[in-house]
């Protein structure tokens, strides 16, 4: 080997060094913990960037056995116009689960109904084409759908066991309307041995605080009433409704939601004593419509803790700030010593200011918000 050779293959060598310096540890978990996974609000890598989409159920499905991945849930707006080039891509990424045997739910949000994506007059969507029923019934998992609409995903419950548990699953539509929350409500008193999460669109806001639009209106943007399907029969209930009409079942554990940017969380003391931990994570205001980032729920051998970490497989990043890296314990309210108070030292205080909702083409003037300013969602 002569020296230009060998300063070849050292050169290749001191590069695959550099380049497994800088790649971070994957995801790990304590022996006997299981994970949630959570994709938060996919409309644009479905319109623009496909190949995160893909990047991100790619890593589910590779990582499935050493996170012990349990379950997958979307949190809504799968796509962004409501196009059938968008399903395509939505399918094809969750094609990607399906093969691989993980199971998942999903649900439309805003942005996956109406003719456009704008749900300003129907509830319409492609989406029972690209995600039929009998696609879902494929999956150990699945329980079924609203009976009053035998053939449309849009609301689905599903049944599935970890860590020595049985868990349900309701996953409801963007605003549900009455008929689905009296639905979920049954859905949770048929089982009241299961430990039940609920997975909708617009649950929380950006502040830490449920949507609520008798008390608060129009001071918080993009409420479910301010979209036309909100006139529609059945019309639509707000994070605040559906608190109030689900907080009197004792099996009532989780709550997720997107639709809104940035994170939130809240613990709420249920009727029957039960914490209900309901969190925010909506990522599509980063780069390239989200940078890849996602949620990792590991579920500790003691069933009682869980640690929430923000992850991209895209970047291969974690991020760790108080409000994106944290564990509470389900039977607790956390302290305010802790997440509560490391969150609102995020705190950036704001007057009163206009922002444009560019769908609808209406100002909305928002409040000061005691927590962290909102950006808006699309």
């Amino acid at each position: 080997m002569n020296k230009l050779q060998v300063f070849l293959v050292a050169c290749v060598l001191v590069a695959c060094a550099s380049a497994s310096a800088v790649m971070a540890a994957p995801p790990s978990i304590q022996p006997g913990s299981w994970t949630l996974a959570i994709l938060p609000d996919t409309q644009h890598y479905a319109e623009s960037y496909p190949h995160i989409f893909n990047v991100q159920t790619q890593f589910l499905a590779d990582y499935k056995t050493s996170l012990n991945l349990a379950y997958v849930l979307h949190e809504g707006d799968v796509t962004n116009r409501n196009t059938s080039t968008e399903w395509i891509r939505s399918s094809a990424a969750f094609q990607t689960l399906d093969d691989d045997g993980v199971p998942y739910s999903l649900l439309p949000g805003n942005h996956d109904l109406g003719p456009s994506g704008d749900a300003a007059s129907d509830r319409t969507s492609p989406m029972a084409t690209y995600f039929p029923v009998s696609r879902l019934e494929t999956q150990s998992t699945f329980g079924g759908v609203y009976p009053g609409e035998p053939n449309s995903p849009h609301n689905s419950y599903s049944l599935f066991g970890a860590g020595g548990t049985g868990w349900l699953v309701l996953a409801l539509e963007f605003g549900p309307r009455d008929q689905i929350v009296d639905w979920a409500d049954g859905v949770l008193k048929q089982y009241p041995n299961r430990q039940a999460m609920i997975v909708t669109h617009a649950y929380m806001y950006c502040d830490d605080t449920r949507y609520d639009w008798a008390t608060k209106g129009g001071s918080q943007s993009y409420s479910p009433y301010i979209y036309g399907i909100a006139d529609l029969p059945g019309g639509v209930n707000d994070g605040e409704e559906m608190w109030t009409q689900l907080k009197d079942n004792p099996n009532l554990q989780l709550v997720f939601g997107g639709h809104m940017y940035n994170v939130g969380y809240l613990a709420s003391v249920a009727d029957h004593g039960n914490v209900v931990h309901q969190m925010l994570a909506n990522y599509q205001h980063f780069p390239n419509g989200g940078n890849g980032y996602l949620r990792l729920l590991e579920f500790l051998p003691d069933g009682q803790t869980v640690h929430v970490r923000t992850y991209s497989p895209y970047l291969d990043s974690f991020l760790t700030a108080a409000d994106q890296d944290f564990e509470f314990t389900m039977t607790q309210v956390p302290e305010p010593s802790s997440l509560q108070l490391a969150m609102a030292g995020s705190v950036l205080m704001t007057t009163g200011f206009v922002l444009r909702h560019r769908r609808l083409g209406v100002f909305r003037r928002l409040g000061v918000f005691r927590r962290r300013t909102c950006s808006s969602a699309r």
